[in-house]
């Protein structure tokens, strides 16, 4: 594939590339509350049988923190609606038959909001999608009830030249002929878009000086390393 050219951007807080509004619910879930029996040892004897209706709203937001990675961020809005119902089941004597299903209810919604964090935001961070010698990237979400879906783009392979000075290089898979050779001015970046690695070599006077493996998603840069006289080319995260 050919190169793309691309313009950077960056922010101190990331913004939503996607997002979406999504209900989350738990419809007649049934807890079973259960002792040991004294009639057949090992064995055990429900007690108690609760029904409990759960909904609460949010929105998803897939964030793109760097260039290589992708977060999913899940905002919780106000409380969740609670319905909890239950009690003895009725071959159970017991010798209290009073259940307090007000303070079972607020129990469970203490539990509730200790997961998602009292109503806040929550944030996870995704890795690529492999699919056996591919890779791919979460590019949009949308909620179409009662699914969430998923759009996932090839992650590609990314350079940018951080040096004064234009890059002259090429690039292939493994299984073709060389491409190229590209030019890449100073502070530009070039994207391919592919699922699988590429290999990357430079020319200085006829002779190849670089050669390396480009993973598939990568973010690279060609520039002078600390404590180098020479650009080459690096990982985004190199020092």
């Amino acid at each position: 594939d050919s190169p793309k050219g691309e313009t950077d951007k960056k922010t101190e807080k990331p913004e939503p590339i996607s997002k979406t509004l999504f209900s989350y619910s738990i419809p007649k879930a049934v807890i079973l509350i259960s002792v040991a029996s004294n009639e057949k040892p090992g064995e055990r004897k429900t007690i108690a049988r609760f029904e409990l209706n759960l909904s609460q709203k949010s929105d998803i937001s897939l964030l793109q923190p760097e260039y290589s990675k992708r977060a999913l961020q899940i905002n919780w809005e106000g409380d969740p609606e609670i319905e909890f119902k239950g009690g003895f089941v009725k071959d159970y004597k017991a010798e209290n038959p009073e259940i307090k299903l007000g303070a079972l209810k607020n129990l469970f919604m203490e539990g509730w909001r200790d997961w998602t964090d009292g109503s806040g935001s929550k944030e996870f961070e995704l890795k690529d999608f492999v699919f056996g010698n591919s890779s791919f990237r979460l590019n949009e979400i949308t909620w179409a009830g009662p699914f969430l879906i998923a759009e996932l783009n090839a992650p590609g392979v990314r350079i940018k030249n951080k040096t004064d000075k234009p890059l002259i290089y090429e690039m292939k898979y493994f299984t073709s002929g060389w491409g190229g050779p590209y030019t890449l001015k100073p502070g530009k970046s070039h994207f391919f878009d592919v699922t699988r690695p590429l290999e990357y070599r430079r020319r200085e006077q006829g002779q190849i000086v670089e050669h390396y493996t480009l993973p598939v998603g990568s973010n690279s840069e060609f520039r002078i390393l600390k404590g180098k006289d020479k650009p080459g080319m690096y990982s985004a995260v190199a020092k």
